[in-house]
């Protein structure tokens, strides 16, 4: 009996002994930031202040930090420091003038053989030849191609809208927009044809659906798995995630299609065709030079893993992006009504293409501004690679420098009502007045997004085509405040629920 109670109060000493010196260990780590003069609030032993960044999800989180400690705050996920900017002079320094120190992008994603080779995850030297391969792909001449490829798939979202404006019910737009951007990059990137939005139940679909669900959304792990120290502990709580079946599942099939278009000896104008044609390049300087020279270059698993990073990324911000557009034209039916008639006087009896889109002002003055309300990438990170002063600050190595997207765009010293859907804020006559470092929903500087002509051309040629025949419309289901979710990427609590009226010819 004696040696049970020795052997329990042993354990209980090297457990409390442990905590403790965990505690110790936290409490040093934790005033790291405040030897450099960040501000920000006390951390919680050891998680730091991941339970109310899990809690109030990062809108909210980053907002109130902003408000209370100012445009340049500290905190902590775990051990790691994080610094939030909200403040454009020092992004720009960040993104641009000091750019050789914040070069690569801090690196979140849980490691595996995919994550660790997409653009993003990619440093240095290799992330800038990785960049340079794809590039072209991006370019005006490119897009102009795409265009014709992606006109294929608003014939099916015309199609679909047909469908709903004839049922008269009610549908969440993020849905049907997510078939729609999917279809869009599997075509462009791949030169492969779904049609998610007759087909929903493809695997591919699901397989993307459960992924943003599970990982994304408002739950605890959704801000776990964002947070390498953290991926462990998720496994060990059998906490619910997807993140590697579904990465394997889209690796499987993204190598499948390589495969084929290896076999088939078939060319085709669209990204994959553009790493194939670069890895064939480097085969051959390396065959000439007698030795590989390209080890570190755009490998299979480097190709793969920037074929699930398209997939990925490519669709969830652009449909997001979608939702949001036409919801903010449902709130406003006056702003709605002048879109409508751009788009008439402009294009007739034509069909929106490439050329034409480009004739449509207002348009992308409505993508603009509902790109400032609603950024898709509620923050964008970078890496700090060495100690370094900006505007009177430093900040030090390896830390996480995450640019405050959100609080940015709703910043009213920048953004007079920044609550309010105000198009005009992007005309020619106001555009010059915006501070080109407060509106950064892509990022900005060398690691701008890589698919933003993308983007900006699948929403065009979709809003184009539905506004001219279709109505957005609010429902009792839609929501006149949104609420938004623990998300990376920002998205509404209860969906973007509208019904869609077909305009009389």
């Amino acid at each position: 009996m004696e040696l049970q109670y020795n052997i329990e109060l042993l354990i209980f000493a090297i457990a409390g002994g442990l905590f403790l010196s965990l505690y110790i260990f936290g409490k040093y780590k934790h005033s790291y930031l405040k030897k450099f003069g960040i501000p920000g609030p006390e951390a919680y032993a050891i998680v730091g202040h991941l339970f109310p960044l899990a809690y109030k999800g990062m809108v909210k989180f980053d907002s109130e930090m902003k408000k209370k400690y100012g445009k340049v705050v500290g905190f902590y996920v775990g051990f790691q420091p994080t610094i939030l900017i909200s403040d454009p002079d020092i992004i720009k320094q960040i993104c641009v003038s000091e750019f050789s120190s914040f070069i690569n992008r801090f690196n979140f994603l849980p490691p595996d053989e995919f994550s660790e080779n997409f653009l993003n995850s990619l440093k240095d030297d290799r992330w800038k030849y990785v960049r340079s391969v794809l590039s072209p792909a991006f370019r005006s001449k490119r897009m102009k191609q795409m265009s014709f490829l992606i006109d294929n798939v608003v014939n099916h979202l015309d199609d679909n809208f047909a469908s709903i404006a004839k049922s008269g019910k009610e549908s969440d737009m993020k849905t049907v927009f997510s078939w729609y951007t999917l279809d869009v990059i599997l075509t462009t990137a791949f030169g492969v044809e779904v049609n998610s939005q007759k087909n929903p139940d493809h695997y591919l679909v699901k397989s993307f659906s459960e992924f943003f669900e599970t990982n994304f959304q408002g739950t605890f792990a959704s801000i776990l798995v964002l947070y390498r120290p953290y991926w462990k502990l998720l496994k060990t709580l059998r906490i619910p995630n997807n993140y590697g079946s579904t990465m394997k599942r889209i690796a499987a099939f993204t190598k499948l299609i390589v495969k084929e278009r290896r076999e088939s000896n078939i060319r085709r104008e669209d990204i994959l065709q553009s790493m194939l044609d670069a890895q064939a390049e480097e085969a051959k300087q390396d065959a000439n030079d007698g030795k590989e020279t390209h080890k570190t270059g755009l490998s299979d698993d480097v190709l793969i893993a920037q074929s699930v990073l398209f997939l990925l990324a490519g669709h969830e911000t652009t449909a997001t992006t979608l939702a949001f557009l036409s919801y903010s034209l449902a709130l406003h039916p006056e702003i709605q009504d002048r879109l409508h008639q751009e788009i008439v006087s402009v294009l007739g009896e034509d069909i929106p293409d490439y050329n034409n889109i480009q004739r449509l002002p207002f348009l992308d003055m409505c993508l603009d501004e509902t790109l400032r309300m609603y950024p898709s990438a509620i923050r964008i990170q970078r890496e700090v690679s060495k100690n370094v002063q900006v505007s009177g600050w430093t900040f030090p190595k390896d830390t996480d420098i995450s640019l405050s997207v959100y609080p940015l765009h709703h910043d009213p010293e920048y953004w007079p009502e920044p609550e309010k859907f105000i198009p005009e804020r992007f005309s020619p006559e106001c555009k010059d007045k915006i501070h080109p470092y407060a509106y950064i929903p892509f990022g900005a500087g060398p690691r701008i997004c890589l698919g933003m002509k993308l983007a900006r051309l699948e929403s065009k040629l979709a809003m184009a085509r539905l506004v001219k025949k279709y109505e957005f419309i609010k429902s009792l289901k839609t929501d006149e405040h949104l609420n938004f979710v623990s998300h990376f990427f920002l998205a509404a609590k209860n969906g973007v629920w509208l019904k869609i009226n077909q305009r009389q010819s």
